[in-house]
Order: C-alpha cells, then structure tokens, then sequence
C-alpha cells in the first residue's frame, strides 16, 4: 500500500494520454514504411529502364515474292474493268495524254578530243557567268516531258546550252566585219535557259531576242534573265518569246541569227526562207550555226556565203571548240521587195 504515492498517482493518470501517443508513434512508421518501399522500389524500375539497353526487334526477311508484289506498278483503270468484267475497257481513258517522245538525239562531241574541249568549256572557261545563273544551264535537258505545243516536238534536238566563250568568239568573228553591234540584232533560235542570250548582254546590241517553244525552258530563261545583274549588261532591250520558230519574225534592223543545232532540214528551210525575206526588206542578216548538222538549206542555197573569218577566229574555231561553226551572211544581191 505504501507504494501507492502522489506521483505514481499522476503517471496513472497521465497513463491514457502517453498510451495514445505511443500508440501513434508505433502507427506512423508502420504506416510510412510501405509508401517509403514502393516509391524506392519505383525508382529502382526507373533506374533499370534507363541503364538497361533496348533489345532489338528481329528484322524478317523480304522474300523475292514480296519484293515483287511491293514494287509492282498499281493497275491501271482498264486493267481494273478487265479483272472485274474478264474484258478490256475500250472507253478512252480521261487521263492527260502521254508527252511526246523526241525521236532525235544529241550525244554531243563525237572525239574524245572535242568531249575535252567540251569540259574545259563548261569548267575552266565558262568564266563568271555561272555565278550570276539563278538556274543552272549546265547539262542537257530532254524533250521528253515538257510542256511542248507545238507540231515539231519529234524534229527537235534536246536543250543542250552553247559554250559561252563560244558565243563570244562568234560574235566577235561577226563585229570584225565592219558591222556595228549598236546597229545589230541578236536573235537566238532555239534559246533554251538563255544562256546565249545573258551572254549576248554583254554587248550593245540594238535588240536581243530568244525564241523558245518548250514552255519550262522559257520560263528557266524568264528567271536567269530577271536575276542577271544590270551592271554586266551592255544591252538591256531583251525579250524572250515563247512560239515556234517558224511562227516568228525578225525584228527590224541588221540581225545576227544564232542556231546551235536545235531543229532538223525542215525548220531550217523555214529559217532560210525568213533571212532571204528579210534582206529583201532591205536588211543585213548574219547566220551562225553551231554544229550544223542539217544545214543543207543554207550551203546548198545561193543566197547564203560562208562567210571569211580572220586567221585567229579559224584556228580558235578549228583548234578550240568542240563544234564545227558555220557563219553565213545572205547575200545583198537580193533584189528588194516592192512595196507598190
């Protein structure tokens, strides 16, 4: 009985609030420890996920099969009626017809020498010219695909671009004549991305013309000439026309006609015909053609003569170019034409 004192009265009084504490403090961690395990055991997945590296996923193999059937053209809507219906559609289809296949071809140079002149042409020598080019002229482009509305697709060579320096010599065979450039037309038949015809900028002619009837070719040249710069051109009177050859006519004036090779006998007979009419309006009319490999309207006419060049214009002609270059003049015997 005497063990039972003040104070240990106290601490049994006290004894309900001290178990609820203890009670709660053992309830806590008994309650964190799970939340504690799960949140270390996810970030022991995480880690693993990251460190551990990816297996690949086996590749199958393509059979030839497959390969095939992948690379198979889709049938066509004829095709489609004939499995359907076991027999071929007659109905015209309401696609675009197929563009029209050139039967000409241009291989270039034929020796393996005039291939390197060539090269150096379109390298060494082609000068800064290539720089100023918004659209690149280098290479042949085919006929094959364009935008052509035209009869003389099939009689056409395919858009090869004239040697700069080449077009220089030309004109410079030309202007030794005693011909004035001021009092000059240029006119390039066949002008493709108009190079000859930016490089033809360079001297003052009275007018520069380009004719081009493959309408991406025109437009090619639309672009290179609205960015050639204005302070490399001595002539800025330039017009591109989008027609056929023979459709076209001269401007008025002296004109320099430049041919590289790009139509057949036909078209050519067509340009012989409108220089002799043009001389007989009373004009000066100078035909250069570059490889001319149908230019028999001109050498067997009399109205045209091969024009004599000076020493250095024949051996640079001879020696350093990869075509053969023809200048002719039309004759000025040429009765003119009554106006009456």
């Amino acid at each position: 009985m005497s063990s039972r004192t003040p104070n240990s009265t106290a601490k049994a009084s006290a004894s309900p609030d001290a178990a609820r504490k203890t009670d709660d403090a053992v309830d806590a961690p008994t309650n964190a420890a799970p939340e504690t395990m799960t949140t270390s055991k996810q970030d022991a997945d995480v880690a693993r996920t990251r460190t551990e590296p990816k297996k690949p996923k086996p590749r199958r193999r393509k059979t030839p099969a497959k390969r095939a059937t992948k690379t198979k053209r889709p049938p066509s809507s004829a095709e489609q009626t004939a499995d359907a219906t076991g027999k071929a559609d007659d109905t015209p289809s309401r696609q675009a017809p197929p563009p029209v296949q050139p039967i000409l071809r241009d291989d270039g140079p034929k020796t393996r020498y005039r291939r390197f002149l060539l090269w150096l042409h379109e390298t060494l020598w082609r000068g800064k010219g290539g720089r100023y080019e918004r659209l690149p002229t280098r290479g042949v482009v085919p006929l094959h695909g364009l935008t052509i509305r035209s009869l003389h697709a099939k009689i056409a060579y395919p858009d090869r671009p004239s040697p700069a320096k080449l077009t220089h010599w030309i004109i410079g065979a030309v202007l030794e004549t005693g011909v004035r450039a001021r009092d000059l037309n240029f006119v390039d038949l066949g002008a493709g991305r108009g190079r000859a015809v930016l490089e033809a900028t360079r001297y003052p002619f009275r007018k520069i013309v380009g004719v081009e009837f493959a309408l991406e070719l025109y437009e090619a040249a639309l672009v290179n000439l609205r960015h050639w710069p204005r302070y490399a051109m001595a002539s800025r009177d330039v017009t591109l026309v989008y027609s056929d050859v023979d459709r076209f006519e001269f401007p008025d004036g002296d004109c320099l006609v430049y041919v590289f090779r790009p139509f057949t006998e036909r078209l050519m007979t067509a340009v012989a015909r409108q220089s002799v009419e043009h001389v007989r309006k009373g004009h000066q009319v100078f035909v250069a053609v570059i490889d001319p490999v149908h230019a028999m309207p001109l050498t067997q006419s009399p109205a045209f003569e091969l024009l004599e060049l000076a020493g250095k214009w024949r051996r640079r002609f001879k020696a350093l170019s990869p075509y053969s270059v023809n200048i002719y003049q039309v004759a000025k015997s040429t009765k003119p034409e009554n106006n009456d």
